[in-house]
């Protein structure tokens, strides 16, 4: 683990977002406490949601960036990260055999996500990549009907920032 860099930007914040949600101790999965099973992934797992067996997941998606200028000399400027995480559990869990297993899992989640981004540990974490201000927010929760199974959505937003310095 090293701090935010001219040349890791983008790279260094991101893969800590993605280790830090991949870690079971701070978001468990409620099918597999073993980590053997994957559970976070980089981008959309479209099958996963038609075969509902390999639900829940999650999908933490790239950050965009927004750069702001801080200080009147210009050496320093204000880097806000904003990125999307989203949830997706089935109601009766993957073997479709537990009735209501989608809402408990998705509660679980929920709860790990909101508990594991508002820890000191993880706050010193993001400050060792020189990151601050990190926030989450629940930002759309939504169901929809695949294949005759009930699947849920939460879409998460994560905010943070960096003071960075322009000058070399």
């Amino acid at each position: 683990m090293t701090a935010t860099t001219r040349s890791t930007i983008f790279s260094a914040p991101y893969s800590a977002v993605y280790d830090i949600i991949n870690t079971r101790s701070n978001i468990a999965d409620p099918r597999d406490n073993t980590g053997a099973r994957k559970f976070v992934y980089t981008s959309e797992p479209f099958g996963k949601a038609i075969d509902v067996g390999d639900v829940p997941y999650i999908i933490v998606k790239f950050p965009t960036i927004d750069q702001t200028t801080a200080s009147i000399n210009g050496k320093h400027k204000w880097i806000t990260y904003s990125q999307s995480i989203i949830v997706r559990t089935v109601k009766d869990g993957s073997g479709a055999s537990r009735p209501d297993a989608g809402v408990n899992d998705m509660e679980a989640i929920t709860d790990d996500l909101f508990e594991t981004f508002n820890k000191y540990s993880t706050k010193t974490t993001f400050k060792s990549y020189l990151l601050t201000n990190v926030e989450i927010k629940l930002i759309n929760n939504d169901s929809a009907n695949i294949n005759q199974q009930d699947i849920f959505e939460n879409e998460f937003e994560l905010t943070y920032g960096m003071r960075f310095n322009t000058s070399t």
